[in-house]
């Protein structure tokens, strides 16, 4: 998928690439836009390490939240819904955390 997307973005030349996924497809668009030197900005939508408790793997909370942190901090922003999370991340040392505050305003 890497090689995909460094071919397309050569010849569509984004200015910037939004990352919604930590999943492969999320890393393979973080090595191309790298790879192009094209900036990127992450989107911290789940807490996929709270969930691990759920299957049996507790154990695996650690490791699962320094794999988001590695991922996300190469990123020159990631964008999270609320200050709570922002702080969260932040003291687990996710750098450049920026507050894109979902609202609705009825």
């Amino acid at each position: 998928a890497t090689q995909r997307l460094v071919r397309h973005w050569q010849i569509t030349q984004p200015d910037a690439v939004y990352v919604a996924t930590e999943g492969p497809l999320g890393w393979s668009a973080m090595r191309a836009a790298r790879r192009l030197g094209i900036p990127v900005a992450t989107g911290f939508h789940t807490r996929f390490d709270e969930y691990l408790p759920d299957y049996g793997a507790a154990w695996l909370q650690g490791t699962a939240l320094r794999w988001m942190r590695r991922f996300h901090n190469q990123a020159e922003a990631t964008l999270v819904p609320t200050r709570e999370l922002q702080q969260f991340l932040r003291d687990g040392g996710f750098e450049r955390v920026q507050l894109l505050a979902r609202a609705v305003d009825s």
